[in-house]
């Protein structure tokens, strides 16, 4: 699957800011969005890295002034360095 976001999205909501600290425990265990909703990882200080399903194989590490697209329905998890700074926006 590409990681595009199609035309037809537009942003709905928007989480965060985060830190390490901060972040929700769901973003940290496995999870995934809902058929149809897309995110956006935007990473503002530090790296945050995006791992698929139960893998401890890295899919990407973003960092600072990157993004990343979430896929619907896609099982996931991140993990923040310490200084990380980041939000995450849901497209539908």
């Amino acid at each position: 699957m590409s990681r595009a976001l199609p035309a037809s999205v537009a942003p709905y909501a928007q989480i965060g800011p985060y830190t390490c600290d901060t972040a929700p425990g769901k973003l940290l265990a496995e999870h995934s969005l809902k058929a149809g909703v897309y995110g956006v990882i935007a990473v503002r200080q530090g790296v945050v890295r995006y791992f698929l399903g139960e893998a401890t194989q890295l899919e990407a590490a973003v960092s600072a002034g990157g993004s990343f697209i979430i896929l619907p329905t896609e099982a996931h998890y991140i993990r923040p360095s310490p200084d990380a700074v980041f939000t995450i926006t849901l497209l539908r």
